[in-house]
């Protein structure tokens, strides 16, 4: 494992990656638990919060991903995975507005992500282009993308299974 770490920090898509996820990460954190405040949830409720299984089913398929996919078969997860994070967060951003009266501050993380996540989905598509030329890449391509959309499906059922 030790050589597939080295070899892949000096990849520049992981570069990329990890300045890209460095940034969001406090930001996605904060606008989150304002969410979830305006919702009732309390500084505690944050601080006991156990991973459900799916969520963490579906950030070892993006860490597989980063770690030993190829760069088209990387990017194809994320593109998969911004695109739906992308049109959950237009409808959640939407629909908390009309139906639950919720300001733009506890929408914070819809709003980013309805917008934000156009770019990174506009950036991997330029890498898949322009890397996945075999019909092996190709096939990798599609099979991330195929199991992504699986994934991202099973993580929200899984979160909905928690809550309900």
């Amino acid at each position: 494992m030790p050589f597939v770490w080295s070899k892949t920090r000096t990849n520049p898509i992981f570069t990329i990656i990890s300045c890209i996820s460095s940034a969001k990460k406090g930001i996605i954190r904060i606008s989150r638990r304002k969410f979830g405040f305006a919702l009732g949830l309390t500084d505690e409720d944050f601080e006991n919060a156990l991973p459900i299984f799916e969520c963490i089913a579906h950030t070892g398929a993006i860490l597989r991903g980063m770690l030993l996919g190829s760069p088209p078969e990387n990017r194809a997860g994320a593109l998969v995975n911004e695109t739906m994070v992308c049109r959950y967060s237009e409808e959640f951003d939407t629909y908390l507005d009309k139906h639950y009266a919720l300001g733009e501050d506890a929408r914070a993380f819809f709003i980013v992500h309805s917008k934000v996540d156009k770019e990174h989905t506009a950036l991997a598509a330029k890498v898949i282009a322009r890397y996945a030329n075999s019909e092996r890449d190709q096939y990798l391509v599609r099979e991330a993308a195929r199991n992504m959309v699986r994934f991202k499906i099973a993580k929200f059922e899984g979160i909905y299974k928690a809550y309900t």
